[in-house]
């Protein structure tokens, strides 16, 4: 209820059809209890292949700052003049704009939203 009441304020907070267009993207990604049940019933039985092809799939941090480094790109929030609690607020209201639930959902309806914030600012 509370994650609702926020992207509803999130949402109305842009200008007329913005703010329409931001609500309808993210009501029809956000978990109702039946959504979250079928979820975790998915997650439950899925579990270690999605973990196996996220793996495959996933490039260590440590390859994309030497990548990044070595071509001169900034590494961060700040590398490019954004401070970093405006950066870790874009990131966490940036889930609002799609209708596709992300990493970004998962860490809000998750335990460890600050931890992830955190760490997307660092």
């Amino acid at each position: 209820m509370a994650r609702t009441r926020h992207a509803r304020t999130q949402c109305s907070e842009g200008p007329g059809a913005v703010g329409a267009s931001c609500w309808h993207e993210f009501d029809r990604k956000r978990l109702t209890a039946d959504k979250l049940a079928s979820l975790q019933r998915n997650l439950d039985t899925r579990w270690d292949d999605i973990r196996s092809s996220v793996r495959r799939a996933m490039i260590p941090a440590a390859r994309i700052h030497e990548v990044l480094r070595r071509a001169n790109c900034a590494e961060t929030a700040s590398d490019i003049g954004v401070d970093d609690a405006f950066y870790a607020e874009t990131v966490r209201d940036a889930r609002f704009l799609r209708d596709r639930y992300t990493f970004l959902d998962l860490a809000a309806d998750s335990q460890h939203r600050d931890l992830v914030n955190t760490k997307l600012a660092a």
